[in-house]
């Protein structure tokens, strides 16, 4: 009999024997219900309480819910650690990008290593309006980096920079990377191609940076190459001949 009385009657008795087997809990889910009563009184429900879903029973001061905290239900969640963005630390020059002249408290671009003198600046007698130097939108219509499709043209000499639509049209070389701002630390090709916008600006290169221009080195032309084999079969040719000469 009370072998008997061990063997499962059902497919629940089953389920619990398997799981006493294996050491788990035989306790039922708790279920919740989706629906509560909530007082209905002057909602023209037509009785003292109503059913509204559960998601929807909350007081419009405190907001719905999240879905995120409904999963987590309590518990903790570890804290996560934001990715800081990696700032470029570079110097900068020691002389006014606008007029050329050296001198003390100059302001100094946090994008680049370009300086300027407050006057120079153009934010009148007030530093806290210098956001950056004017390499970093085009003096010509003020479009910026992203607003000029991802490239702007800064000149190395001058404070002038350009876009795509304004660069002019005449005496212009394009740099490229600028090798003495790369020698402060700075990144000169990640955003920006330089120039040298006018022949005026070449110049001063030339005498103040010791700028010279790329020498081109003469290549030489390959020897002569045979490929008349492309165009002609030799024994097609030598059967002509036989054939004039009969």
């Amino acid at each position: 009999k009370d072998e008997g009385s061990n063997i499962p009657s059902s497919i629940r008795d089953v389920a619990v024997h398997w799981a006493k087997a294996n050491g788990e809990s035989t306790e039922k889910r708790d279920r919740k219900s989706r629906v509560v009563m909530v007082k209905g009184i002057g909602s023209g429900y037509g009785s003292a309480y109503v059913p509204v879903l559960a998601s929807n029973n909350y007081e419009l001061k405190d907001g719905e819910s999240s879905v995120f905290d409904k999963e987590l239900k309590g518990k903790k969640v570890a804290a996560t650690t934001s990715r800081k963005k990696a700032v470029q630390t570079f110097a900068h020059q020691d002389f006014c990008q606008a007029c050329g002249e050296g001198g003390p408290n100059m302001l100094r671009c946090p994008r680049c290593p370009i300086s300027l003198h407050l006057h120079c600046s153009g934010v009148g007698n007030d530093p806290k309006f210098f956001a950056c130097c004017s390499h970093h939108n085009c003096t010509d219509c003020g479009k910026t980096w992203s607003g000029a499709s991802g490239i702007l043209f800064p000149c190395q000499t001058c404070s002038s920079c350009f876009c795509e639509d304004c660069l002019p049209k005449k005496d212009v070389r394009l740099l490229g990377r600028c090798d003495r701002l790369e020698q402060l630390g700075y990144d000169s090709i990640k955003k920006y191609a330089y120039i040298h916008c006018s022949k005026e600006c070449e110049n001063i290169a030339k005498k103040e940076f010791g700028w010279s221009p790329p020498r081109r080195s003469k290549r030489e032309c390959p020897p002569e190459m045979d490929f008349s084999h492309n165009f002609a079969n030799n024994d097609d040719d030598d059967d002509v001949k036989k054939v004039e000469a009969n």
